[in-house]
């Protein structure tokens, strides 16, 4: 084998190494940026016309993109945001 490709595998091995660290490190960061159920105030019911089900951060059926664990679609928390439509 040349030295040329021997650079080639072992710089393309390097960017691939790093690109893997990378999707590793944003899902982490995805993860930790998620808030305990008690810091956002969560509660399992609604409060008025506010509940997890029209907020922007809820993902179908029951989780939410900013608060950890699972949620009730009629609960409600502090970030609530109305959906936009």
């Amino acid at each position: 084998m040349s030295t040329a490709v021997y650079e080639r595998r072992m710089l393309l091995r390097g960017f691939l190494a790093a690109g893997c660290a990378l999707l590793l490190q944003s899902k982490n960061r995805a993860e930790a940026a998620r808030l305990s159920k008690e810091e956002a105030q969560y509660q399992d019911k609604p409060k008025g016309e506010q509940h997890c089900e029209n907020c922007m951060h809820f993902i179908g059926p029951n989780a939410c993109a900013v608060v950890e664990g699972s949620i009730s679609p009629s609960g409600w928390c502090r970030l609530w945001v109305r959906t936009s439509g």
